[in-house]
């Protein structure tokens, strides 16, 4: 996800084969008409031109359930105060999601929670969410999710590479040191599973989160939140003992020894990682604490049900363009047997003369 505003300025390389075409400077900040969302507007205004569609998903997800906890009285989304606000485990009194949804028209960001309890912030339109003051560690929010521009997808129906340039990319998610991911999908690929690769390159991953701790005494959640010095203080609802531990298992991995992180990748040349690669593409990985797996293709999903329409119309597009070509043949050939016509009508006139 992106992390950082700024001012996009995007460029298509070699967009018909020849030519570049420019986009119109885009500013990613938490304002209205800014954000991925401008940016997309901007990139589709010209799709017909370009080949390129683009598609964004501003949204952060709490790391956990919510649990009892208040807010700050600075608390504030997008630079609109929202104040303090006391909230209950799961938030049943509905407290936290009402603050916050109460003045969505202004900051653009709604709340909602997800099936596991978790907090889920949403911009519907693209502009990012900058949570300032503090929303509370019970929210599930962590201090590296509080500030969130989304991530961009592009699509391009052709088949060819979408080859971009321009200047502070970094904004747009399409910088040298984040995590891009690119596929070429066919109908073959979107039959029942999505590959996690290809499903990432679709834009299915694009929440905000972080899901690792490196601890050198511990080797579970539940023994790292025991030990001492975790910052899991009695009464805050995460202290040891009080069966907390479990809402988080499954969601922080806990590696013991920074050593031995090592071992959560195949790395090989060319993957990614080595020293001064500066790449930026997923190395294939034993376990999925980065979010990555398989998706469902169809309608059961938004997504998969967008991926399998981009497919289609890819196919129907290359299905014109076979059709055109046949049309055009066909009247090649019927201009063939036109002068063919013509030229048996003149030999027969001749023999006619003779």
């Amino acid at each position: 996800a992106i992390t950082a505003s700024g001012t996009v300025g995007l460029t298509i390389k070699n967009y018909n084969g020849i030519e570049d075409f420019k986009f119109q400077n885009v500013v990613i900040s938490t304002s209205v008409g800014t954000g991925l969302g401008a940016l997309a507007e901007e990139i589709n205004r010209n799709a017909d031109k370009t080949g390129v569609r683009a598609t964004f998903n501003v949204q952060t997800v709490g790391m956990h359930s919510i649990l009892k906890g208040s807010t700050s009285e600075d608390f504030a989304i997008n630079g609109v105060i929202i104040g303090k606000v006391d909230y209950s485990a799961n938030d049943e009194n509905g407290s936290l999601i009402s603050a916050i949804n109460a003045v969505k028209d202004t900051t653009g960001v709604q709340a909602s929670k997800d099936e596991n309890g978790k907090l889920v912030l949403t911009s519907a339109d693209g502009r990012g969410i900058k949570i300032e003051g503090t929303i509370g560690t019970a929210s599930g929010i962590k201090a590296n999710q509080m500030e969130n521009y989304g991530r961009l997808s592009l699509v391009k129906n052709d088949g060819r590479d979408i080859n971009i340039s321009g200047t502070n990319l970094t904004a747009a998610g399409f910088g040298a040191g984040q995590q891009i991911s690119q596929s070429s999908v066919s109908l073959r690929e979107s039959k029942g599973q999505i590959d996690g690769n290809i499903a990432d390159a679709m834009g299915f991953n694009a929440t905000q989160g972080g899901k690792m701790i490196v601890s050198s005494n511990s080797t579970t959640i539940t023994s790292f939140m025991d030990q001492e010095g975790s910052g899991f203080s009695a009464g805050s609802g995460y202290s040891g003992g009080q069966g907390y531990s479990k809402l988080l298992e499954g969601n922080i991995v806990v590696i013991s020894g920074a050593g031995k992180i090592s071992g959560l990748y195949h790395v090989s040349a060319g993957s990614g990682f080595s020293s001064g690669s500066n790449q930026s593409q997923f190395a294939t990985m034993n376990t999925t604490a980065m979010g990555l797996k398989d998706e469902t293709a169809g309608v059961t999903t938004l997504k998969g049900a967008m991926a399998v329409m981009d497919i289609a119309e890819t196919a129907i597009t290359n299905l014109d363009q076979i059709r055109a070509d046949i049309g055009s043949v066909q009247n090649q050939v019927t201009s063939t047997i036109n002068n063919i016509t013509v030229t048996q009508v003149n030999v027969k006139s001749a023999e006619s003369q003779i």
